[in-house]
């Protein structure tokens, strides 16, 4: 997970094919939503929204960080999707739609958003998760079950890894973190403390001794 990016954009074709990755769908409701924002101006509107909307503001706590990203992907779903598609008639549970064990429109979401970090970190980009708060949207819990209701966002782009600090074990630097952003190695790997590198190596050495 990075929460601060270059500003270095994303090309089209690359963007649909990470949002193009086929996630779960229970029952085949198709419930998820992404919107895919690169207007900066949007952006920041988006960011000021979830700021107001927090629960419990803390001093100083901003997204200002994680909208440098140049892509921004909300993450939302449709719940009444999974309500008009269990009350078809083959999905119907003795006549009425089914008493749902977990509610699947979270579930998928989840799943679909895990699969974009993915799918990222696979064409060679960084991405990073954070949460939608209720008070974002203004509507009755009756209306956004039959609206898209956004649940999280996740920033994408190149790592701006200067503001990144990464405490790794000593041989993983280079394989982790090349394959993510070949040209940041050198630069990341110079502003690792050694001493907690090789503490932490000595740590699990001995760990794995013992066993």
């Amino acid at each position: 997970m990075v929460r601060a990016y270059e500003p270095e954009p994303i090309p089209r074709e690359t963007i649909e094919r990470i949002v193009g990755t086929r996630a779960p769908s229970a029952g085949f409701s198709q419930g998820q939503r992404l919107v895919v924002v690169t207007d900066a101006g949007t952006r920041k509107r988006i960011a000021d929204i979830l700021e107001e909307s927090s629960p419990a503001p803390r001093s100083g706590a901003t997204l200002e960080q994680w909208l440098t990203a140049p892509v921004l992907i909300v993450v939302g779903v449709r719940e009444d999707d999974y309500h008009e598609r269990y009350r078809k008639q083959d999905k119907l549970t003795d006549g009425t739609e089914i008493e749902w064990p977990i509610p699947y429109w979270h579930f998928d979401a989840g799943a679909a958003a895990m699969l974009i970090l993915l799918a990222a970190i696979d064409e060679g980009y960084a991405a990073g998760l954070f949460g939608v708060f209720a008070g974002a949207t203004r509507y009755t819990d009756k209306e956004e079950r039959g609206r898209s209701r956004p649940l999280g966002a996740l920033g994408l782009g190149r790592p701006d890894l200067r503001d990144e600090l990464l405490l790794v074990v000593a041989g993983v630097l280079a394989r982790g973190v090349e394959r993510l952003d070949g040209r940041g190695v050198r630069e990341t790997a110079a502003r690792v403390d050694a001493e907690v590198v090789a503490d932490e190596a000595r740590r699990i050495a001995d760990a794995v001794e013992a066993r």
